[in-house]
Order: C-alpha cells, then sequence, then structure tokens
C-alpha cells in the first residue's frame, strides 16, 4: 500500500534525515520535495513533461538568482568607484535587496507558501551566510 505524504518541507525532511543519520544536500532535498509536490498535485498521472516543466522552473528560477547577483555585484562595484572616489556610499545596494526580497515573497506567498515556512527557510539562508 502506497503511503500518503503531506506536509513535507525541506527544512523537515533535512532535520528528519539527519536524526536518522542521513545527510543529503540541501539542493537535492528541495528538489525530492518538489516531485513530492508535484506526486500529490498528479498522483499516478504524473509524466515527462511535467518533469521537464519541473526542471525548467527550477533552472529559471536559478537563472533569477545569477542574474540577481550580477546586479548586486554591479552595484557593489560602482558603489566601491563611488566610494574611492570620495563619494558618498548610496544605499542603492540594499534598496535594491530590498525590492527583490518583497518581490519573491509575494511570488512563493502566491503560490501557497506559508510564512512560517518562508521565515524557516530565511533563517536558513542566513544562517548559512554567517558561517561561510
Amino acid at each position: 500500500m502506497a503511503k500518503i505524504i503531506n506536509k513535507v518541507t525541506t527544512d523537515y525532511l533535512d532535520i528528519a534525515l539527519r536524526m536518522y543519520g542521513i545527510q543529503v544536500s540541501y539542493e537535492i532535498l528541495s528538489v525530492v520535495v518538489d516531485l513530492v509536490e508535484l506526486i500529490e498535485q498528479k498522483g499516478g498521472e504524473v509524466c515527462l513533461s511535467d518533469i521537464r516543466d519541473l526542471k525548467e522552473e527550477r533552472i529559471m528560477e536559478q537563472i533569477k538568482c545569477i542574474t540577481f547577483n550580477k546586479k548586486a555585484q554591479n552595484l557593489i562595484t560602482t558603489n566601491i568607484q563611488k566610494k574611492m572616489n570620495g563619494e558618498k556610499l548610496s544605499a542603492e545596494i540594499s534598496n535594491y535587496f530590498e525590492r527583490e526580497l518583497f518581490e519573491m515573497i509575494n511570488k512563493f506567498s502566491s503560490k501557497g507558501l506559508k510564512k512560517s515556512d518562508l521565515v524557516r527557510k530565511m533563517q536558513y539562508v542566513t544562517k548559512s551566510c554567517e558561517l561561510s
């Protein structure tokens, strides 16, 4: 008999696997949870094109992150040059980051992401940034 999985998040799966003694990269866990959600939605009707669409969606998200990083890097470079020229360092970078963050929050909220899950993910990312 097949088991039904509800309320599986990447964080919960990561914690449970670690407690079980298994360490899997967060990226792989994220893919697994996305696949579980897809299967929960479509059941036995999942086909290759659904998997392809999911993969393309994930690639587009990665491209958006890369684009964001390049824009932020350009702003940082520009502001460093301004500072080196004696100009005051502006708040452009933090304003840009704030706008992008609001856009991402709205996008994921509109897809049904719960605020508590979003906060946990932001805490995870922030903690990862502190460690690196």
